[in-house]
Parts: C-alpha cells; structure tokens; sequence
C-alpha cells in the first residue's frame, strides 16, 4: 500500500521473482479504512502467513481478510512499475470464452488478470 507520485493511495499485490523484479498480481484504489490508520480494527485477527505457497492461496486468503487489519505487519517496498505492455491476441472457442468471463467475474478479476496468473502458474516462471 502507497501512494503515487500523483498522490493516488494504492494497494498492490505483488509476487517477488527470483530475479528480484516484482510481477504485479493486482492493482486497486485503496479504501478508507486502509488509508486511515485510526479506522484499524481492533478485532482479534487470524496470523498472516510468512509466504503463500501459490497465488491462489494469498488470493484466497486476502479475499476473506482486510489488508488495514494487518498494516503493522508491513513493510515498505520501493520499485519502480514500467507500465509498458505487450498485448497478444489470442482466439477462443466462443463457448471458452464465457467460461473464462464467468470465472473471473465470480473470482472478482478481470478476464486479463486470472488468464495471466492462470498461464504463470502453469508455465513456472524461469522454468
């Protein structure tokens, strides 16, 4: 979580590479309570995990768990975001395609996002 240049508050999920680059999972506008540090709760939290062994399992857990409850466990990371972009076309079968769209949707990404941690998981990165 941070703020840009332009004074946007973001939160940024993100997964460190082995080469140290950082591949950028999500991307969103922070909320209230998360800019706010008097708005954290109190509330008794489960343990956050040292390392998720798959993107599906940070998701997952960052889906049932607010990212402000756990602000102290943070640590600030500089990179810089090179938003250059390649885009490939790629045909579905229309009835693949819906699919797709209906996945995303119920896992709350855009198509783009879940085909890309669907591909990196199943290519291994460097591998």
């Amino acid at each position: 979580m941070g703020q840009t240049e332009e004074g946007r508050y973001l939160t940024v999920y993100f997964v460190r590479k082995l080469t140290g680059e950082a591949l950028i999972v999500s991307a969103r506008d922070m909320s209230k309570k998360e800019r706010s540090p008097m708005g954290r709760s109190k509330k008794k939290r489960d343990p956050m995990p040292e390392h998720f062994k798959t993107l599906d399992a940070a998701a997952k857990f960052w889906d049932t768990h607010d990212l402000a409850d756990y602000w102290d466990q943070t640590s600030e990371a500089n990179f810089e975001v090179d938003l250059q972009r390649r885009v490939f076309l790629t045909a579905l079968e229309p009835e693949l395609a819906k699919k797709l769209v209906n996945r995303a949707h119920k896992e709350g990404v855009s198509t783009e996002t879940l085909v890309n941690v669907w591909l990196t998981e199943k290519l291994g990165e460097g591998a």
